[in-house]
């Protein structure tokens, strides 16, 4: 994990964790403002009626204050979940200056401002947004709705002290370029997404046997007819699973620019800023200003400007000076 703080700002995320796969109530990252205030905002891609449990985890790449999710669901997992859309929680109300910004393509940037504190977060789908409840001060709008089965978040915190004014943050974000590349590694995945196969599993059989059929797999459409016919639900399942395991997912490559700051990163390729190959594992225990302890060491030395705390989980003994 790897977490960024300042003043009234964090964000915080899980690196290169599973994405793609089915992780029912995990949340991979989330951008903390005034939690008292709504200020909490995230992304999610669900995969049942409850919009905010659950769903497919991304891949993600943070860099300090910038983070960018990107969200390409297993094709199995697409089919048996109708998944069809992703979603970010972000409050209007919550903040004292709110914008949407458009881009040239795509959807363009939300920036909001709490105090002197600071969010932008981008959407590379189109979206909309679904209203909750109805309050005497009005329509309160929080879920930020893509349709899509892939997408690509991307989200900057700021404040006064790292970005001078809100004003000055606004304009970092907007004048910034977003490049998304998908690119299929298999015909039939290719076939599948321009066909709307992947709605649901009658839909992803019904495409296997006839719209993404081919000659060379006749003797697995033929199976798979016969496992249909025969009503032989185990069957059905165990063969599309074979020939869609594969090709779980679209391949998703991003190139943000930012100030002049160039963040790559893909689904099958490193995070890299500036040219520089950015860890997404094997990181120590701990790391900041008061310790660092590596991965399964078995003690932990804490010093500040005044006090000092050894831990040693051997002896389970604790030194205090």
């Amino acid at each position: 994990m790897r977490t960024f703080r300042s003043d009234g700002v964090m964000l915080s995320s899980v690196q290169n964790y599973k994405g793609g796969y089915m992780a029912g109530q995990q949340q991979a990252w989330q951008a903390t403002l005034d939690y008292y205030r709504n200020g909490t905002i995230f992304s999610v891609q669900p995969t049942q009626e409850d919009m905010w449990v659950g769903g497919i985890l991304p891949k993600v790449g943070q860099f300090g204050s910038t983070l960018i999710s990107m969200y390409s669901p297993e094709v199995l997992a697409t089919a048996v979940f109708g998944i069809k859309t992703t979603h970010a929680h972000f409050r209007q109300d919550a903040f004292d200056e709110y914008h949407v910004h458009m881009a040239e393509e795509g959807f363009g940037w939300l920036v909001g401002r709490q105090d002197d504190a600071f969010v932008a977060l981008y959407s590379w789908q189109l979206g909309y947004w679904e209203p909750e409840n109805i309050t005497e001060e009005g329509i309160v709008y929080r879920d930020f709705v893509s349709e899509g089965v892939q997408n690509v978040y991307i989200c900057e915190v700021g404040n006064l002290k790292l970005n001078g004014s809100f004003e000055d943050f606004v304009q970092n974000v907007v004048t910034s370029t977003v490049q998304v590349n998908l690119a299929y590694n298999d015909s039939l995945l290719e076939c599948l997404v321009d066909n709307g196969c992947l709605d649901s599993i009658p839909a992803l059989i019904g495409c296997l046997l006839d719209t993404c059929s081919s000659s060379s797999e006749e003797l697995f459409r033929k199976e798979l007819q016969t496992a249909v016919d025969h009503s032989d639900d185990q069957q059905i399942f165990s063969l599309v699973a074979q020939r869609v395991n594969n090709i779980r997912h679209s391949d998703v490559d991003v190139v943000y620019v930012r100030n002049s700051t160039i963040f790559e990163i893909g689904w099958n390729s490193n995070f890299i800023v500036d040219g520089n190959d950015i860890s997404t594992d094997d990181f120590q225990r701990y790391s900041n200003r008061f310790t660092s302890m590596d991965w399964g060491a078995r003690s932990i030395d804490i010093k500040t400007e005044t006090s000092n705390l050894f831990m040693d989980f051997d002896t389970l003994s604790i030194v205090e000076t």
